[in-house]
């Protein structure tokens, strides 16, 4: 489902003032926009928390290496790593990097290369992670191309309205748009003190409680569900949409 069109009256946004019973002036777009982008992330932390092999927002990262370099930014939108690969002789052969900390290495000086690579061995490489970079164990002694690939899950952009509408659309399934919907329309019926929606929209997303269990069969259960069991049989010939992105 599109966030926002006004052409057409069949957007996530419209669908909210239906369920909400609200128009650009009772429930401004900006609140819409800031309201639907707080329930974006929920719904891709949800997916990401309970996703099986088929990686949700997943990107294929590659970088250069840098002779006597060790720190590399990471992509901008990075959100979740899921695997890191190295290539220090650029034969094209990558050996799988294993992360390391620091604090397990208390009797070895590390502040030069040098150091650093007297330590450790491009056969067996280690990382490391410090704020927004990557950190290498051991240190490149040669320029390289395209030699580091991050496998890692990427954090999305969010959703705008704009004038006429907005053909974007949310980032997960289509089949739980409408999440976004109730948890604009759940976010208005807090502020204008609603009982009956807040309990509509409630019951929507999390379920009921009918049971000692807690809520059940909401819609963020079963996008939890889906997401869990989305590869479930494991297809080798099966293909994403996602892309190889580099990044210097």
């Amino acid at each position: 489902m599109q966030y926002n069109q006004s052409a057409t009256g069949q957007g996530i946004c419209q669908h909210t003032d239906y369920l909400s019973g609200t128009d650009l002036s009772s429930y401004p777009q900006v609140d819409k926009d800031r309201s639907a982008n707080i329930w974006q992330k929920l719904f891709t932390t949800e997916i990401l928390d309970s996703m099986d092999d088929w990686d949700f927002a997943g990107e294929i990262s590659t970088h250069d290496l840098s002779a006597n370099q060790q720190e590399y930014p990471f992509p901008t939108r990075l959100r979740k790593i899921k695997r890191i690969e190295i290539d220090y002789d650029g034969d094209g052969n990558f050996v799988p990097m294993k992360r390391m900390d620091v604090n397990q290495f208390q009797e070895q000086a590390m502040a030069t290369s040098a150091q650093i690579n007297a330590s450790f061995d491009a056969s067996n490489p280690k990382f490391g992670l410090f704020d927004e970079s990557l950190f290498t164990y051991p240190v490149a002694d040669t320029d390289r191309t395209a030699a580091i690939k991050i496998w890692h899950s990427e954090a999305i952009a969010d959703l705008t309205a704009t004038t006429g509408g907005n053909t974007a659309v949310p980032a997960f399934a289509e089949e739980f748009h409408v999440g976004v919907s109730y948890g604009q329309t759940l976010d208005y019926a807090r502020k204008t003190n609603n009982e009956d929606l807040i309990r509509d929209m409630e019951r929507a997303l999390y379920g009921s409680t009918l049971t000692r269990k807690g809520k059940v069969g909401g819609l963020i259960t079963r996008l939890r569900d889906f997401y869990s069991t989305r590869a479930n049989d494991k297809l080798d010939t099966l293909r994403s949409k996602y892309y190889q992105e580099n990044y210097k």
